[in-house]
Parts: structure tokens; C-alpha cells; sequence
């Protein structure tokens, strides 16, 4: 029976050192580790604004070069992409603005607060409106596939297909990266926030 109770203050014993060196992080790493965080944040939004920028710079030329200005399924789809395109380009530029209000001069507390609110916003725009706008800029490529059939050889209107949904899929993976960064970063400002 005693050498079981020394057994279990043994493993008590780790299990304690275990928690306070987890525990223990300097302010110094916190504050690189933020400061890293909050460089990754900034150059995210704008590659995003720049690949969204030039989606819809293609689209707009694209629009224009062909010169279709009837209202028809075509212009509706080309439309749709293009628009939903400008409502998340002024999703990512008031996401940039927010974030950059956020001032790591504060107490660590009032920063890691303020941080984790900007994170859970940018929770909902992962959930619920980048879905709805893929769906959305989805449906508009879709519109767009019965002009292109009329008017494209059956080899370029099949690249269009195939190119159409590589792009669509890679959009997918770059998206799920960004929030699995986002996220990655919240689970750890929400640990950190529960230590302090």
C-alpha cells in the first residue's frame, strides 16, 4: 500500500512540473509570437485582396473584350462572380482596418481580448459568408457554361470546365489553410487568455 501511495505522489509529481512548464511562457515569446501572428494576419489579407483584385480585373476585362451588355444568363453569371468577388475584397479591407486598430501597446490581457474578439468575427466570415460567396461565385461559373458551350470549340469549352474546377479546388484549399491558421492562432490566444 506504501509503495503504491509513493507511486502515485511520483506521477503527481510529473504530472505537476509537467503543468507548470507548460504553463510558464515568457512575456518575451508572447509578445514574438504576437507580433509574428500579427505579420502573418497582414500579409494574409492583403495576398487576399490581391488574388481576389486580379479574379475580378480577369472578369471585368473578360466582360469588356467580349462585349456582351444584353441582360441574358451570361451576363447574369459573369455579374454575380464579379460582385460577390467586390463584397469579399471589402470583407478582407475591413478585416485589415479592424485588425489594425488592435494595439499591441496594451496590457497582454486587453490585447489578447481584443485579438480573440477580431478572431471570432473572423469566424463567422469563415462560416457563413465565405460558404455562401463560394456557392454564390459557383453558381455564376455555372451560368456562364451554357454561352461558352455555343460559342467555343468542344476542346476549349471542356479546358474551361477542367481549369474552372482546378481553380474552384484550389480556392477551396488555400481558404481552409487560411482559417485552419486563423483558428490554429485562436485556440492558442484562448489558452493564453486562461492562463493569465
Amino acid at each position: 500500500m506504501r509503495s503504491s501511495m509513493k507511486n502515485f505522489e511520483a506521477i503527481q509529481n510529473l504530472w505537476n512540473e509537467q503543468k507548470t512548464e507548460d504553463s510558464l511562457v515568457s512575456s518575451r515569446e508572447i509578445i514574438e509570437k504576437a507580433e509574428k501572428n500579427a505579420l502573418v494576419v497582414r500579409k494574409g489579407h492583403i495576398w487576399s485582396m490581391r488574388i481576389l483584385s486580379l479574379i475580378l480585373s480577369v472578369l471585368i476585362l473578360y466582360f469588356l473584350w467580349i462585349g456582351i451588355y444584353e441582360f441574358n444568363l451570361f451576363t447574369v453569371g459573369l455579374g454575380l462572380m464579379g460582385g460577390l468577388l467586390m463584397v469579399r475584397i471589402a470583407i478582407e479591407i475591413f478585416s485589415s482596418r479592424e485588425f489594425k486598430k488592435i494595439k499591441p501597446d496594451r496590457s497582454l490581457k486587453e490585447y489578447s481580448q481584443s485579438v480573440v474578439r477580431f478572431y471570432k468575427r473572423r469566424k463567422i466570415i469563415h462560416y457563413i459568408i465565405t460558404p455562401l460567396i463560394y456557392a454564390g461565385y459557383f453558381a455564376g461559373f455555372v451560368m456562364l457554361l451554357p454561352a461558352l458551350k455555343t460559342s467555343l470549340t468542344k476542346g476549349f469549352y471542356y479546358y474551361i470546365i477542367i481549369s474552372g474546377i482546378a481553380v474552384f479546388i484550389g480556392l477551396a484549399v488555400f481558404i481552409l489553410k487560411q482559417i485552419e491558421k486563423e483558428l490554429n492562432l485562436l485556440r492558442y490566444l484562448n489558452k493564453l487568455q486562461n492562463n493569465l
